[in-house]
This record gives C-alpha cells, sequence and structure tokens, in this order.
C-alpha cells in the first residue's frame, strides 16, 4: 500500500498540481490520505477473495500442480479473480461520478466559489488518482501474496487453506 500510495501521489503533486516544493504538507496529506483510505478497501477486498477463491477451488489448483504446473500457473485464474474484486467497487464509482453521486471535494470547490470546470477538473484527477493506487496496490500485494499459498516444495500449504483469517 505504502509503494502504491507514495508512487501515484508522488506523481500527481508533482506533475500534476505542481506546488513549490511539491512536499507541501497542506497538499502531501489530503492527497495521500485520500489516495491510501481509498486504496486500502480495494486492497483488502483483493487479498481476501485471493484466499477465498484458492479454497474454493483447491482441487483444480492441487490436479495443476500434480500435473507440472508452477505454483503461479496453478493459481493465475484465483489471482485474477482477485483482482477483479479488488478493482470493482472503484470502477463501479468511477462509472457514476458526476451522474449519479456528486462527491464531496467537488461539491465543496463548488460551493466555496471555484469555477465548476475546474472542480471537475480535479474531480477527475482524484478518482484517476484513486483508480490507478488501488490497481497497483491490488496488483503488488496479491503478485506478493499468492507465495504464501505454497510451502517450500511448491505445494498448496494446508495450514494456509485451512485458516479463515488470512
Amino acid at each position: 500500500m505504502v509503494a502504491s500510495t507514495f508512487l501515484v501521489g508522488a506523481l500527481v503533486t508533482q506533475l500534476i498540481i505542481g506546488p513549490e516544493p511539491w512536499y507541501t504538507a497542506r497538499i502531501v496529506i489530503p492527497i495521500f490520505g485520500l489516495i491510501l483510505g481509498n486504496s486500502m478497501n480495494g486492497i483488502a477486498l483483493a487479498i481476501d477473495r485471493l484466499y477465498a477463491e484458492t479454497r474454493a477451488r483447491r482441487g483444480e489448483v492441487e490436479t495443476l500442480l500434480a500435473f507440472g504446473a508452477t505454483p503461479w500457473e496453478a493459481v493465475r485464474a484465483c489471482v485474477r479473480e482477485a483482482v477483479r474484486a479488488g478493482m470493482t467497487p472503484t470502477i463501479n464509482s468511477l462509472m457514476v461520478v458526476g451522474l449519479v453521486s456528486l462527491p464531496g471535494m467537488m461539491t465543496g470547490q463548488i460551493l466555496g466559489g471555484v469555477d465548476p470546470q475546474e472542480a471537475v477538473r480535479y474531480q477527475i484527477v482524484v478518482m484517476l488518482m484513486i483508480a490507478a493506487a488501488v490497481a497497483i496496490g491490488c496488483l503488488i500485494l496479491v503478485g506478493l501474496s499468492y507465495r504464501r499459498l505454497f510451502d517450500a516444495d511448491g505445494a498448496l500449504d494446508l495450514e494456509v487453506q485451512r485458516s479463515r483469517a488470512n
């Protein structure tokens, strides 16, 4: 989460907003907070779905491993479903922003007297930065977490599969 938050946050503050210096607290704290708060939900959903999908497809994964598939090849479908599940809330919010719902930042700027076109531009930037951070975070964490499903020999780790807390 730190990697995706810092990468997207630094790009947005340096390239789009461009304050001098780029790490100004009144800019960085809200931007990084928005990114971190929104990406946490997507990443948590993705990790939860990875373990649930692997538990549900345990027979399929073990069969693929028995036929010589690598751990990555065995859980690739589970990883795909996990990333899709993590991205779904963000994609849904992107579909309705401005049409069905008016986000708080955009509404606050308009009520504060900012030109509506400027408020919409900032809201587009915010929504795209959240989507990018969620996508990067999901890919990184699911990509690193799938390895915990397997033991050192590349077999499905039954202790991880029994635990519902993971």
